[in-house]
């Protein structure tokens, strides 16, 4: 089991902001549980235990680290598998988990568990860089972890959600606002538990598949704002947009761009448009900066301000 001090956040793409229609909440009796299980090294809880935990970012590390018993080349075939490099004009097929583990044992084999944190694998190459000019090759995984996260830093990004009018915004900061499947898993004791695919992340909210473990997030206030109000019109009687103001890791935060190496290539070269009224009042290269995931979801202390938002922006993509 991965270090508590370690915290190996496991962050969490494109019908972006997912609209989410109720929030529930978990008891005092059911929290304990859920306690009691993460904290046995060889649990395997389910998807309910971790839609319960009170970081279930954490949560899904823990629970990979369990269930493949230091088996990390398991965990790369399922979870990175589908990748691509475009060498010399030719598409090839590549894991790049795989790739990270081959790095990693050259350097200090007890860090192969950071595989199960896309956003370390994500930046790879810088984080080898970081490691060596640095000269942490003997640190522990943990550590190694913390000084990398901290180098990076947080950001700010938005994300704008569609609730019925009679939620209080501020009840959404007492307990993490997770991804709308996590958020499904509540009602559940027991569901089998598939490891994801970063790459079907990625692409699932093209799909607006209500099975992804992620959540959309985006730099861009005005973006977030114009994606919800797409949704709002279906039923603008009962319900609000919600906009969350957030302070996110950026290890945390995954992209499929043209800077990250989970790019999908579906949006090369193609922006979205925010428009007010008749007035294009913005213009976006579809790129991390419009779009990033998180997986599972976002902790209380990482909402900086929660509030209701009347706004005329929508948008189109071309």
């Amino acid at each position: 089991m991965i270090n508590t001090i370690f915290s190996l956040r496991f962050p969490f793409s494109f019908l972006w902001i997912l609209c989410l229609h109720t929030i529930s909440y978990s008891s005092v009796s059911a929290q304990t549980r859920c306690t009691a299980l993460m904290s046995a090294n060889t649990s395997l809880f389910s998807l309910h235990d971790i839609a319960l935990s009170s970081d279930p970012r954490k949560a899904l590390s823990d629970y990979f680290e369990a269930k493949f018993q230091g088996n990390y080349d398991a965990f790369v075939e399922q979870f990175y598998e589908g990748g691509y490099a475009e060498v010399e004009g030719r598409v090839l097929s590549v894991n790049y988990g795989s790739e990270f583990l081959n790095k990693v044992r050259a350097i200090n084999p007890s860090w192969e568990k950071l595989v199960v944190n896309p956003g370390v694998v994500q930046n790879q190459t810088r984080f080898f860089k970081f490691v060596i000019k640095n000269k942490l090759q003997s640190l522990s995984a943990e550590k190694v972890y913390q000084i990398y996260a901290k180098h990076l830093g947080r950001v700010v990004v938005y994300r704008a959600i569609v609730l019925d009018k009679q939620i209080r915004p501020e009840s959404l900061q007492e307990e993490p606002l997770l991804s709308l499947f996590l958020k499904k898993q509540k009602q559940f004791d027991d569901y089998e538990f598939r490891t994801p695919n970063i790459y079907k992340e990625l692409t699932s909210h093209l799909r607006n598949s209500s099975a992804t473990f992620s959540m959309s997030v985006t730099y861009i206030r005005e973006v977030a704002l114009a994606v919800a109000n797409s949704f709002l019109a279906r039923d603008p009687k009962t319900k609000r947009v919600i906009l969350f103001e957030l302070s996110i890791p950026k290890i945390d935060l995954i992209s499929a761009d043209s800077k990250s190496i989970f790019d999908t290539v579906q949006y090369k070269g193609k922006k979205i448009y925010i428009v007010n009224g008749s007035n294009v009042e913005g213009e976006f290269l579809l790129d991390r900066k419009v779009e990033s995931i998180i997986f599972g979801g976002i902790l209380p202390e990482e909402i900086l301000s929660v509030k209701v938002v009347k706004s005329n922006y929508a948008f189109f993509v071309d």
